[in-house]
């Protein structure tokens, strides 16, 4: 049920003049967009946490890509639920960029600086059969 309110407020979005999500699985195009002082593309999270791990920490500041990062993936991180594919996992929070340990094989890891407001930084989705199984938050505090 979720799920297809999810769908439809995105299709909703879309339809009424949304922007679509722009993706850059290794952050350059985000670096690109920040060259004129701000980003002007709606970035995937994956994209926007690759372009933080990648580049100068001084300019993804000065655009304000920590912040935006954090509200993008605490977003995205909602749309993440039990039953969900591998490939909406990766529509939504883009590619795991942690190393899954011998202790949690077939999890993807995320992490990001929390948002204010928000205790979230981080997920693990752990996967069965090619379907999340489990979703844990990490939240800092």
């Amino acid at each position: 049920m979720r799920r297809s309110i999810l769908l439809l407020a995105v299709a909703l979005a879309t339809a009424c003049g949304g922007s679509s999500v722009a993706v850059s699985t290794d952050g350059s195009g985000v670096m690109a967009d920040a060259q004129d002082g701000h980003l002007d593309k709606n970035w995937s999270c994956g994209s926007l946490i690759a372009a933080l791990g990648r580049f100068s920490p001084t300019v993804m500041r000065s655009v304000g890509a920590p912040d935006l990062a954090a509200k993008t993936c605490d977003r995205a991180l909602l749309g993440v639920e039990v039953g969900a594919t591998k490939e909406e996992v990766l529509g939504l929070l883009g590619p795991s960029r942690i190393p899954s340990s011998r202790f949690a094989r077939g999890c993807w890891f995320y992490s990001w600086q929390p948002a204010r407001l928000s205790p979230i930084d981080g997920a693990r989705v752990c996967f069965k059969a090619g379907k999340v199984r489990l979703i844990k938050r990490s939240l800092h505090g």
